[in-house]
């Protein structure tokens, strides 16, 4: 024995097959039609037609957005500091331009240490400049010596 099954008209109530398109009490078009020879739906393919809700979409969207923005604000780089140590030697030089003649683009730290000392003030830039720059104050003038990332001389000014 086979179960007849059977949609109900929402406006007039009038009974009607699954199949049927349209009310015949009332010509009311339904919304669901069903096919009398679908195929039956297994735990396989309902699994496979729902591997994906797009209701998630906007969400899953986001995420790779949240990360990046969390990675760039743990990386920022800090600000520039300014570290003052005092002088430890001087190499008897009290004026700027003869202590700039002795600097050459390319010496190390420890070449212009041997030379004046520790630098009375020291900036370290920040990423990416990456260096540090150090001033050595004598007799009212300045002498400016910036060491690169590899902390190598890159540049000699004096003001």
């Amino acid at each position: 024995m086979e179960t007849a099954f059977e949609k109900v008209c929402p406006v007039c109530g009038t009974g009607a097959t699954l199949a049927t398109k349209y009310c015949s009490g009332c010509g009311h078009e339904f919304r669901t039609v069903f096919h009398e020879k679908s195929a039956p739906v297994t735990t396989e393919t309902a699994a496979q037609s729902n591997f994906f809700d797009s209701r998630w979409a906007p969400v899953l969207a986001v995420i790779p957005v949240l990360f990046v923005i969390i990675a760039m604000r743990t990386a920022s780089a800090p600000a520039a500091t300014e570290v003052v140590t005092p002088v430890t030697a001087t190499s008897g030089a009290d004026n700027v331009e003869s202590m700039a003649s002795q600097v050459g683009v390319g010496m190390t730290v420890d070449d212009v240490i041997r030379l004046f000392g520790t630098s009375s003030s020291t900036i370290l830039a920040t990423a990416p400049a990456k260096g540090e720059t150090w001033y050595y104050r004598r007799s009212g003038k300045t002498l400016e010596i910036h060491f690169n990332g590899g902390l190598r001389v890159d540049s000699v000014r004096t003001y």
